[in-house]
């Protein structure tokens, strides 16, 4: 598998119920974030079977806060 795959698996397993999480270049290709919904740019987090920390967004729907949402 490549490592988007292996990225979007491990962004997967390391979100807690109810969290989106996305790769920081993902969010960077969306021109606007469709309404209601916002990013927030955690610290980098280790994917197994990546060898460097990857910078990661939480997804964020309405009013939510991130530092409530945050690993």
């Amino acid at each position: 598998l490549g490592d988007a795959v292996t990225l979007a698996m491990g962004l997967c397993d390391l979100a807690r119920g109810g969290q989106t999480l996305l790769s920081k270049s993902v969010v960077d290709h969306l021109r606007q974030p469709p309404a209601g919904v916002s990013f927030e740019t955690i610290p980098p987090l280790n994917v197994k079977g990546l060898a460097a920390a990857q910078d990661v967004c939480l997804l964020l729907r309405g009013g939510e806060d991130a530092r409530t949402r945050m690993l």
